[in-house]
């Protein structure tokens, strides 16, 4: 399960999630200046809902 950061983590741990992110699968082209917890947020919501069908199999 991947762990949701709050906004205002410091920069090791918005590196740390950035890895483990992309470890599974999700290789963003984040600038960790303007690093969004929001919009990945939204981006993983997305991705949930759209492939309901076969999470909910799992």
């Amino acid at each position: 399960m991947i762990e949701v950061l709050e906004t205002g983590e410091p920069k090791a741990e918005v590196k740390n999630y950035k890895e483990r992110l992309s470890r599974c699968g999700y290789d963003l082209p984040w600038d960790e200046k303007k690093f969004d917890i929001q919009s990945i947020n939204e981006q993983l919501i997305a991705d949930v809902q759209d492939n309901y069908e076969s999470f909910k199999w799992h």
